[in-house]
């Protein structure tokens, strides 16, 4: 419904349905910036639709916010000065990928 206002737990119940509907077995998660607000509620409401979660540039904020141990900041400083690497396994090849046909046909049924 387009004129639905776009909520954390409306995108994290539409991507559990998506999983369900696409018939995916747990699948890994990786979920950036506001994504990564939709994978915490994922994991906090369909932990058995997923299976490991990587949030990345994702922060569950405040000012008593738990700050990641050093050795994980360090990880993540080399990961943000190669994000690049990074980009493939966000953003997989297109139509060509043999999974799009196969998802996007299950989406239509």
């Amino acid at each position: 419904n387009s004129t639905m206002m776009l909520t954390i737990p409306l995108m994290a119940n539409s991507t559990a349905a998506l999983i369900t509907k696409l018939g995916l077995q747990q699948p890994d998660i990786w979920s950036w910036s506001v994504g990564g607000f939709v994978g915490y509620a994922l994991l906090a409401w369909h932990p058995t639709k997923i299976g490991n979660v990587i949030i990345a540039a994702g922060s569950p904020g405040g000012p008593n916010a738990l700050m990641p141990p050093t050795n994980v900041e360090g990880v993540i400083a080399k990961i943000e000065q190669n994000y690049t690497a990074l980009l493939p396994y966000m953003f997989p090849r297109g139509a060509e990928d043999p999974g799009t046909s196969v998802a996007s046909a299950q989406l239509q049924t």
